[in-house]
């Protein structure tokens, strides 16, 4: 991820320039700051696509900083947390509050490279279904559906009652109505839009097939059953 921008926190100065000489190399656009607190003033004012910080500093360590890091606007930013090998314990308690990877010190260049490049690349493809999602709940936001009768204007006024409720919902019609639309939009309107709308035609289901379809099965659970296979409510759990 060329150009990318990345904030080194270290108390540190070798440790900053090192990761600094290392990924500028590679591209990167590397920044660093001596503090926690030098780094939580800093991402008031500036945003950057990657946080590599140390563990033990003074006043604000490592772990507080992940955690108000995730509770800033930065919460999507990945961070690489960097420790010695006595305290690979409390790495692993970083990553618990949020950080995506941490590597021991000394590290060598490829071990920073690698880090810092599986990092970004979840963080981009993160930012691309982020994206995905968004551009599915505009496209079926009601100021899209087409009409302004009366009785659509009722539909609209229940779509906006019962999408905040988690009770189950039964839209009627004849095929070509738009069903599957409003059904999105009650989705794309509820407390379960960030996890997956699965549609069923349930015409199209074999008989012989429903129950695989429906609840999926595992690998050699019958005769040609050659590998584990979600069923449709799995895949929908929580949306």
């Amino acid at each position: 991820m060329a150009s990318a921008t990345v904030l080194v926190v270290d108390d540190e100065i070798p440790a900053c320039k090192s990761c600094q000489d290392i990924l500028s190399a590679e591209g990167y656009i590397v920044e660093f700051v001596f503090s926690a607190e030098d780094a939580l003033k800093v991402l008031e004012e500036k945003t950057y696509d990657l946080i590599i910080t140390d563990l033990k500093m003074d006043k604000i360590d490592g772990i507080e900083l992940i955690e108000r890091i995730k509770k800033k606007k930065e919460s999507d930013i990945p961070v690489i947390v960097m420790t010695g090998y006595a305290t690979i314990e409390t790495a692993v308690e970083a990553m618990r509050k949020g950080a995506y990877d941490y590597i021991t010190k000394p590290f060598t260049p490829a071990t920073l490279r690698v880090a810092v490049s599986k990092a970004l690349e979840k963080s981009n493809l993160l930012k691309q279904i982020h994206y995905l999602r968004e551009s599915q709940r505009s496209k079926y936001e009601l100021e899209h559906v087409i009409g302004s009768s009366t009785a659509i204007q009722v539909v609209y006024a229940l779509v906006d009652k019962v999408a905040p409720s988690d009770t189950t919902v039964l839209l009627l019609g004849e095929s070509g109505t738009g069903k599957e639309v409003i059904a999105r939009a009650i989705h794309y309107k509820s407390s379960r839009a960030c996890k997956q709308f699965v549609p069923v035609d349930c015409a199209t289901l074999a008989r012989t097939l429903l129950e695989s379809e429906l609840f999926g099965h595992e690998r050699g659970a019958f005769p040609g059953a050659q590998y584990r296979r979600k069923g449709k409510f799995e895949m929908a759990d929580g949306g």
